[in-house]
């Protein structure tokens, strides 16, 4: 089976990364365009390899129209994996939820507990080159200042991001090319959720009024996050690990802290909660953590960023909630 050049696009990324050999692919499917524009571009660029597709379900809805396409969704997905011969696995939520983030963290969750099944297997998501500037731009909304903004990257060694090269556009055309079938959520048309507003209206205005201007943002965006540099050199931060081998906390150097310049303490902060794997953080929290760690109590004890934070007169370590 030849390959168009969409798919040798993926094959060259995985190549980069020593990744082609792998044979046990973990894909995170919706049902929407996207994943399922990743699923069927793997089964081409991977047959022989075992691909478990893991669908999460959001569970009940008062709406009608949501609940019929969870439900749509729930069946398409595991009616291509039965027709296909691949391993399908899902899980519904036992209660009702409301936000973006209730839909992430239940995901997570669910994502988490299949890849600890399978630890040998690659997890991959569908997020794509759209996706990463409605990131930046939500993150630079809520406040977050450059050392809270980071490049998406194809592969970190936790998540693999086949599509991220792609615009929506880009996905759109293989799909159609391709004969993907998938199922469209209906609240992505809404515009109550943020990430929607930024998506449907305000990106949508602008790229109605500038042709290419969507494109120009975001690359340059993403060049000016990438000359954001945290200096590893300018403090050591030691980090422990749960039994999971996942760094839990991050300890450094209290009086060296307190010797940096304020960008350097700015980046310092921002390496150790990312460190940790915290990522959600504001340029006003950081701020706060500053001006608490530059008093002249020995020992502090607070929460910011969704993080434990214990000072004494020698060190400071941050421990994940």
């Amino acid at each position: 089976m030849s390959w168009n050049d969409f798919e040798h696009s993926i094959w060259k990324q995985l190549k980069s990364e020593s990744l082609t050999d792998r044979s046990e692919f973990i894909l995170a499917v919706s049902g929407g365009l996207d994943s399922m524009v990743l699923l069927a571009a793997f089964r081409k660029l991977k047959p022989q390899s075992k691909i478990i597709v893991a669908h999460y379900h959001h569970g009940e809805s008062d709406v009608h129209e949501v609940h019929a396409y969870r439900e749509q969704a729930l069946q398409m997905v595991k009616s291509y994996c039965e027709s296909h011969n691949l391993k399908f696995l899902s899980a519904k939520s036992s209660e009702k939820l409301f936000s973006e983030n209730q839909f992430r963290e239940k995901r997570l969750q669910f994502f988490a507990q299949v890849k600890s099944d399978f630890p040998n297997a690659i997890f991959a998501t569908a997020h794509h080159k759209d996706d990463q500037l409605e990131t930046w731009l939500l993150k630079m909304i809520r406040g977050t200042g450059a050392e809270g903004l980071e490049n998406f990257k194809f592969w970190n060694q936790q998540t693999l991001r086949p599509l991220l090269t792609f615009t929506k556009s880009e996905i759109l055309a293989y799909a159609q090319t391709e004969g993907v079938t998938w199922i469209d959520d209906p609240t992505n048309q809404q515009s109550d959720y943020l990430r929607n507003w930024v998506r449907n209206e305000w990106l949508g205005d602008l790229a109605a009024k500038i042709p290419g201007s969507i494109e120009n943002l975001t690359n340059s965006l993403g060049r000016l996050i990438s000359e954001v540099k945290v200096n590893n050199e300018v403090i050591d931060i030691n980090y422990e690990y749960n039994s999971e081998g996942n760094p839990t906390k991050a300890i450094f150097d209290r009086t060296e802290f307190l010797q940096l310049s304020h960008s350097e303490q700015f980046k310092t902060l921002a390496k150790a909660l990312k460190g940790i794997g915290q990522r959600e953080f504001s340029q006003g929290q950081l701020e706060e953590i500053i001006k608490r760690l530059d008093k002249n109590k020995k020992d502090i004890i607070f929460s910011i960023a969704g993080v434990n934070w214990f000072i004494n007169a020698q060190q400071v370590m941050l421990h994940l909630e």
